[in-house]
C-alpha cells in the first residue's frame, strides 16, 4: 500500500494543477458549505472505493475551481496487502456499479479497460488474476503487475455484472 501510494499517487500540487480535477481524493480538502450540500456524496455507493473520484467529477461538471496545495498526509499505520488488495476490488466494484448506473468514471485504468474491450483483448484477463494476486500478495511490489491484477479483476466483475 505505502509504495502504491508513494508511487502513484502522491505528487506535487504543482502537477495536480495541471489537471486539477483527476484523481481527486477527499482525505485533505476544503470546500464551502454550500458546494458541498449542492454535491454532497453518492449515498448508493456502500462500500470502499470512488466516492471521492465521483466527488471530483460533479465538483468539476460544475466548473467548480480547485487550488492545489502542498500538504502532504502521514499515515499512522498501513494496511496489510490482503486488505489493500481488498479494497482494491471493493473500488473495481464500484467503478462497474457506477458505469451501469449511467455514471462512468474515466481514470486510466478504465481507458485501458475500455481499449482492450474494444479490440477484444480483455478476454484473456481473468486467467491471469489468480497468480498476479498471489505474486502481490507474496510481496510483489511490480506496480505494472499491480495494473494489470485491476484489469484482470475488472473484467471478471463486469462479467459478473452482466450475468446478474
Amino acid at each position: 500500500h505505502w509504495y502504491y501510494g508513494r508511487y502513484r499517487e502522491q505528487t506535487t500540487a504543482a502537477a495536480r494543477s495541471r489537471s486539477p480535477y483527476h484523481g481527486f481524493m477527499t482525505n485533505n480538502f476544503l470546500i464551502s458549505k454550500s458546494i458541498f450540500l449542492s454535491i454532497l456524496f453518492d449515498e448508493t455507493l456502500r462500500q470502499y472505493g470512488h466516492e471521492d473520484t465521483l466527488f471530483g467529477m460533479k465538483l468539476a461538471e460544475r466548473k467548480v475551481p480547485i487550488l492545489h496545495i502542498d500538504n502532504p498526509l502521514e499515515h499512522i499505520g498501513l494496511e496489510s496487502t490482503e486488505v489493500f488488495l481488498q479494497k482494491t476490488r471493493q473500488g473495481l466494484e464500484n467503478l462497474v456499479k457506477l458505469r451501469a448506473e449511467g455514471k462512468p468514471i474515466d481514470t486510466k485504468l478504465t481507458k485501458a479497460f475500455d481499449f482492450l474491450e474494444k479490440w477484444q483483448l480483455s478476454v484473456f484477463l481473468p486467467a491471469f488474476e489468480r497468480f498476479l494476486f498471489v505474486k502481490l500478495r507474496n510481496g510483489s511490489l511490480n506496480l505494472r503487475l499491480f495494473d494489470l491484477y485491476k484489469l484482470a479483476v475488472l473484467k471478471r466483475i463486469s462479467l459478473e455484472f452482466k450475468s446478474k
